[in-house]
């Protein structure tokens, strides 16, 4: 069912069984006979808030009689290599609900920070005792649990990787990707992550930093990208809400194979948010990052030209203001969406995706020991 990756460091689903409808024949078996060492306690967090920007109240909106963040702990608890899971809420008024919800399920609850989900992650699992945290974000009501299976597997499998993601290299539907990591790397991205977007998004400090984190990239052999099957947008909801009305059944589990059938074979669903832009939530969240910087993002401009308007104001800004530095921006106008990266070299910043833009003046690498030599990334062929 598992085989080594062609470089030995970790178990390798065989994904000829994902043909199948019941994928959850990949969830990982025999493993305790090949880890003898103590056993970290892993658990999911899964945030959830009401507060959303863009579709209000996700959390609660009901498919079935069910709120969605019911179908997201359905899927998280029927993975089969979690030690426990954590519904992590605000502690905002406006959130009690929310964790009302989670005590008449009997589910444990935390809640913390609103705004810096980075630290509500980061006590949750100190009072849970964590020693590695999968995250899970409450606006993906079918997120497949032997992906997550896949995940943790391969981090129980590997001493030296502090972070696992499946979305390193993207290649599953949104709302379907998985991370997780150490608990020493959490408390590191809790002590120096300083940028709005880094503290509210839990792992882009995590992401932008292979030279502090040891990442292992796991890698779906299809692209699926094409398909979203989170809720960020009104047009998601109408997606997934179909999806689950045509597939549920009692003690339905759902699973991607299954999903992405149903996204084939019924097109007409699949074009209602296939044009919308990814991550916007972590786009809206850079801008107050570029407020650091004087950056303001005029309100003419479309979501999708920020990336461009972003890249040509910073390369101006620290052309202008850092004589050290060499400024490089690279576009690819034929494609709107590609990444537009900015190349700052000197002593202010290595190269950066415009997407998780780092900004001189946080996060300073100099809090970090300066004998620490991670090793460099492992990525799955």
């Amino acid at each position: 069912m598992f085989s080594r990756d062609p470089k030995g460091s970790a178990l390798t689903p065989d994904f000829s069984l994902l043909s199948s409808h019941d994928v959850r024949s990949v969830c990982i078996t025999g493993i305790l006979s090949e880890v003898q060492a103590v056993m970290p306690i892993i658990g999911v967090i899964v945030q959830a808030r009401l507060g959303s920007r863009r579709v209000f109240g996700k959390t609660l909106k009901t498919v079935l009689g069910r709120p969605l963040i019911a179908y997201v702990m359905d899927q998280v608890r029927a993975a089969r290599q979690l030690d426990t899971v954590i519904l992590a809420t605000s502690d905002r008024a406006q959130d009690d609900p929310v964790a009302e919800l989670g005590a008449s399920q009997g589910w444990k609850v935390f809640r913390g920070s609103a705004d810096d989900v980075l630290d509500r992650f980061y006590h949750a699992a100190i009072e849970h005792n964590l020693d590695a945290v999968v995250r899970i974000t409450g606006d993906c009501p079918l997120k497949d649990p032997a992906i997550i299976d896949w995940v943790v597997c391969t981090f129980r499998q590997q001493a030296d990787i502090d972070y696992v993601a499946t979305n390193l290299e993207p290649r599953l539907p949104l709302g379907m990707d998985v991370d997780m990591f150490a608990m020493s790397a959490l408390e590191r991205a809790w002590r120096h992550a300083e940028l709005p977007s880094e503290r509210e998004h839990v792992n882009p400090f995590l992401r932008k930093h292979p030279d502090l984190f040891r990442h292992h990239s796991l890698v779906y052999p299809q692209d699926l990208t094409r398909y979203r099957v989170a809720v960020d947008e009104p047009e998601d909801f109408v997606v997934v809400q179909r999806i689950i009305e045509s597939l549920h059944e009692p003690g339905k589990v759902f699973h991607l194979q299954e999903v992405v059938d149903f996204l084939e074979q019924n097109p007409h669903v699949a074009r209602v948010n296939a044009d919308l832009v990814h991550n916007q939530g972590y786009l809206e969240s850079l801008k107050g990052d570029l407020e650091l910087m004087d950056i303001r993002i005029p309100r003419h401009l479309q979501r999708r030209e920020w990336r461009l308007y972003i890249a040509r104001a910073v390369s101006k800004r620290m052309g202008a203001s850092c004589e050290s530095s060499q400024v490089v921006l690279t576009e690819a106008p034929t494609e709107e969406m590609i990444p537009f990266e900015v190349t700052l070299r000197g002593d202010i910043l290595d190269a950066v995706d415009l997407r998780e833009v780092r900004l001189p003046g946080r996060a300073r690498l100099e809090e970090v020991e300066a004998s620490a030599q991670p090793p460099e990334p492992v990525r799955s062929p």
